[in-house]
């Protein structure tokens, strides 16, 4: 598929093609990770390529709470590079620190990023070290080296997320890598899930076809693993297979990106720090917008769209989105208009002298040629398409005014219809309307979950209800910003500091509240959308302060309410 810029003359070529460069060894198992183009592009497909570059040597133990190393890395030739193995082969504390040295010292390891791993691996071992577990060291110690050998891989050969990112769970198993590394930090003797019987109604809905989406607040960058961790014994569905709208910040982030690779996710920039940088504002709204259309996309059931509800105004209580598709055949169909109308350029005058001219000079003659000529040839081909959305006016030429030539462009650039949307439904999303993790209050220094955005909660609605298939939005509470508090400040800069300890953690999930009901009461859709907001977050407070009464004040399963049922399924 190819795509040209909406302003002639200058052509802008794009190609789909995925690209697969395999490596192979002398091992039967073969590992890969898919490198994908950067995601912020609203209408440009972007060319993917992959390397399989990692050799499994090493079977994984299904008796160790720990993932086997992953194997080394190995050269065009097949031979294991003699630096590959630099972290999985420590056998000591001194050993995986002294990698960090090495290559910070050769220049392949960013000073920032190698100091953020030695803070790591130390803060890591102390909270470790606080659960008493009689294997800390060993648990330390291999967990910190698949971390570091990950992180590493990573900075040498960046992997980059596209808007919609499937969990990577083989050859090596991204997913159980990153329940690995959480579990110990986690104290299940004083974390609680509430409403478990909720999350069994949720896997039947699923399994009907039905659309789930979590509206909860946000603590840490361990909350998709501490969700599974609490679900993997009774709802391992549920636990594997959620999705959940990530923030940017989580995809760039040399110390976290390994993690967010094993989960499916969402890809968007988060409102607060949209306009970190003035000058990629745009692009990250548009990019926001794509990501939006995917989980519009992927909610749905039908193989036609809503696409007259969808395409319409957020004023008019659509999406405002446009059919990408459409609006690049326009895009092409703009060329031919230029092609007409601007025979005076040099471009034109290149075209018309190669394939001659036809139609009064409107357009060249069919291109029949097999080589040096598909991307006229494309644009050729849509003439006959084109030309049955214009009106021809009698007037000598040159030239001729836009306003005497009447196209019928708009159904392109503004379709009310789709074909051929891939089908979705049976989707678990999780997302957090508040843009963010929660911090303390200033004064108290009390968490709470941050205050939900009525825009963010509002889209999430329509995208459910537009979806053509059945859908529930259920609130969420999550309590669990002592495994790792995010800065008390909201910062700019990536690369912060983790603090890491072991500490009991809860969730607990409530049932959905009806739309409808409020706005039947509201006086405009408006009051409606901010009543609707508030009381979802008033619902996901209920559960919290539940959550801190079982956690933080020791009540355990007494902070039990009868809205808010606590249970520790793990025992």
């Amino acid at each position: 598929m190819f795509i040209l810029s909406s302003s002639p003359p200058t052509t802008t070529f794009f190609t789909s093609t995925t690209t697969l460069k395999a490596r192979v060894s002398f091992s039967f198992s073969v590992r890969f990770c898919t490198r994908r183009q950067p995601f912020p592009s609203l209408f440009h497909s972007f060319k993917a390529s992959a390397t399989a570059e990692m050799l499994q040597d090493k079977e994984p133990s299904s008796s160790s709470s720990s993932p086997a190393p992953p194997p080394a890395a190995t050269t065009s030739s097949g031979e294991t590079s003699k630096d590959s193995r630099t972290f999985l082969n420590a056998t000591t504390e001194q050993e995986l620190l002294a990698g960090i040295t090495k290559e910070r010292e050769t220049g392949r390891l960013p000073s920032s990023v190698a100091s953020g791993m030695e803070e790591l691996y130390h803060n890591y071992k102390n909270a470790v070290f606080q659960s008493g577990n009689p294997r800390a060291d060993e648990i330390v110690l291999s967990n910190m080296a698949i971390a570091f050998d990950r992180m590493f891989y990573d900075v040498e050969d960046p992997f980059v997320f596209e808007p919609f990112h499937e969990a990577l769970r083989e050859p090596f198993d991204y997913y159980v890598f990153g329940q690995n590394y959480i579990r110990p930090l986690v104290d299940y003797r004083n974390s609680y899930v509430g409403n478990i019987s909720l999350f069994y109604e949720m896997e039947e809905k699923l399994q009907q076809g039905h659309n789930i989406v979590l509206m909860s607040n946000h603590q840490t960058e361990a909350d998709p693993a501490i969700i599974a961790l609490l679900l993997e014994a009774t709802n391992p569905r549920i636990a594997e297979n959620m999705t959940y709208v990530a923030g940017d910040r989580v995809l760039i982030d040399p110390l976290c990106k390994p993690f967010s690779i094993g989960r499916n996710l969402i890809c968007v920039y988060s409102k607060k720090h949209l306009t970190d940088i003035p000058e990629l504002v745009e692009m990250k709204r548009k990019a926001n917008t794509r990501s939006l259309k995917e989980m519009a996309l992927r909610l749905s059931t039908s193989k036609l769209v809503a696409w007259e509800k969808v395409c319409l105004s957020m004023e008019e209580g659509g999406l405002g989105i446009r059919r990408v598709g459409l609006f690049d055949q326009a895009l092409l169909d703009k060329w031919l208009w230029c092609f007409g109308k601007e025979d005076h350029r040099l471009w034109c005058q290149v075209i018309a002298t190669k394939y001659g001219v036809d139609s009064g000079g409107w357009c060249t003659r069919d291109v029949r040629g097999t080589h040096g000529c598909g991307l006229w040839k494309n644009i050729r081909a849509r003439a006959e398409s084109f030309f049955r959305q214009v009106e021809y006016a009698v007037r000598e030429r040159p030239p001729y005014s836009f306003l005497l030539i009447r196209m019928a462009l708009l159904p392109l650039l503004f379709p009310r219809r789709a074909f051929g949307v891939q089908r979705g439904g049976s989707q678990l999303i999780w997302i957090a309307p508040s843009g963010g993790r929660d911090r303390p209050y200033p004064h108290t220094e009390d968490w709470y979950p941050a205050p939900f955005d009525t825009s963010s909660v509002d889209n999430m609605r329509r995208l459910v209800e537009h979806s053509g298939t059945p859908g529930h939005i259920y609130p969420m509470a999550l309590l669990c910003h002592n495994i790792m508090p995010p800065p008390l400040q909201v910062e700019k800069e990536i690369g912060e500091k983790r603090v890491i300890s072991f500490h009991g953690v809860g969730l607990s999930v409530s049932p959905g509240i009806s739309f409808s009901d409020i706005a039947t009461a509201c006086e405009n859709p408006e009051e409606a959308k901010d009543l609707y907001t508030q009381a979802v977050y008033n619902v996901v407070m209920e559960q919290y302060n539940v959550l801190k009464s079982a956690i933080h004040a020791k009540q355990g399963l007494e902070a039990s309410t009868p809205s808010v049922s606590l249970s520790q399924p793990w025992n």
